[in-house]
């Protein structure tokens, strides 16, 4: 039917709904694929009610890494083993001096007898014995590869130990975490996260008996200029591979939404569209994404959640991230 001959209050109708759906198409940019709008188009006076500020991301690098948990362990336990060690080692030296002084005046006109000798000779082997003991309890303890062990023992390091100038770390990586060979470096952070900033890196690490309260690995590190307390439940973080290049958007920036994440982009002084956030590549304050992700855009960082109510129709309340 020719457009003229229809009548004038359903071509006024009709009218009208074009202008609508022309109005709310200006408004609300493309559409992806799900039918949801991609960009949201904002006059001024809109950016301003809604209190959308934006920040340049700004660069950083991120490293692929697994995360394990760690406790700082109390000195106490590591001097009581060196005493042990010290003191069954020279009563070993000292019962070893004697037999073979006893050995010395046996072979010389029997000055002493073949009991005495006996004796000495059993006394040098418990000595013997025990000092072995000894050092088996301790790399039982702490590990066979412990950087102060050995015949002459690293008293430096034992007393920077003592003195708190370093900290021994009990390190485990959970089940499921791919962990290949001992890794070559560790970085050690506080557990709280309102703790900015803080965290050490360290290359002594060895071998330790299994945790049996958290099935998995575990490490042995030690940790140097740290402020971490004895008995501190720490963070341990382990990289899997090189680092990359790209850029850090703040947590608030970070929306959630129908099970995902989100962040929006200013593409144009009053166009802004939304990005998928990947939230498990933490770093400080914020997450990493890919510089091709953010390019030289700026990132909404305050009134998102208005922004992607305005873009959804206020279909779901957004829960922004703090």
């Amino acid at each position: 039917m020719p457009f003229s001959r229809i009548p004038a209050a359903i071509r006024r109708l009709l009218a009208a709904l074009a202008c609508l759906a022309a109005a709310t198409s200006a408004h609300a940019g493309p559409r992806t694929g799900n039918g949801l709008p991609s960009t949201v188009i904002l006059s001024p006076g809109d950016i301003w009610h809604l209190g959308i500020q934006t920040a340049a991301a700004q660069k950083t690098s991120y490293a692929p890494q697994v995360h394990g948990y760690g406790v700082v362990l109390d000195f106490s336990a590591l001097a009581q083993a060196d005493a042990d060690i010290s003191t069954a080692r020279a009563a070993a030296r000292q019962s070893s001096a004697d037999l073979k002084r006893t050995q010395a005046l046996f072979r010389a006109d029997r000055a002493v007898s073949q009991q005495v000798l006996e004796v000495a000779e059993r006394q040098a082997a418990t000595d013997q014995a025990q000092a072995a003991l000894a050092e088996r309890k301790e790399a039982a303890q702490f590990g066979q590869g412990a950087p102060w062990r050995g015949s002459v023992r690293d008293g430096a390091l034992l007393s920077r130990l003592a003195g708190g100038k370093s900290v021994l770390v009990e390190v485990t990586f959970p089940l499921g975490v791919i962990l290949g060979a001992q890794p070559p470096e560790l970085s050690v952070t506080h557990l709280n996260p309102q703790i900015e900033g803080t965290g050490w890196k360290t290359a002594k690490i060895w071998n330790a008996p299994a945790d049996p309260t958290i099935p998995g690995r575990s490490f042995f590190a030690l940790v140097d200029g740290s402020d971490l307390e004895s008995g501190e439940h720490v963070l341990i973080f382990s990289p899997t591979g090189p680092s990359v290049e790209g850029e850090r958007i703040p947590a608030e920036a970070v929306i959630f939404s129908r099970n995902k994440t989100w962040c929006y982009l200013q593409v144009a002084p009053n166009a802004f569209q939304r990005l998928p956030v990947d939230i498990s590549r933490p770093v400080a304050s914020g997450y990493f994404l890919s510089n091709a992700a953010i390019g030289d855009r700026r990132v909404v960082i305050k009134g998102t959640g208005l922004l992607l109510a305005r873009e959804l129709g206020a279909a779901e309340p957004p829960r922004q991230n703090r």
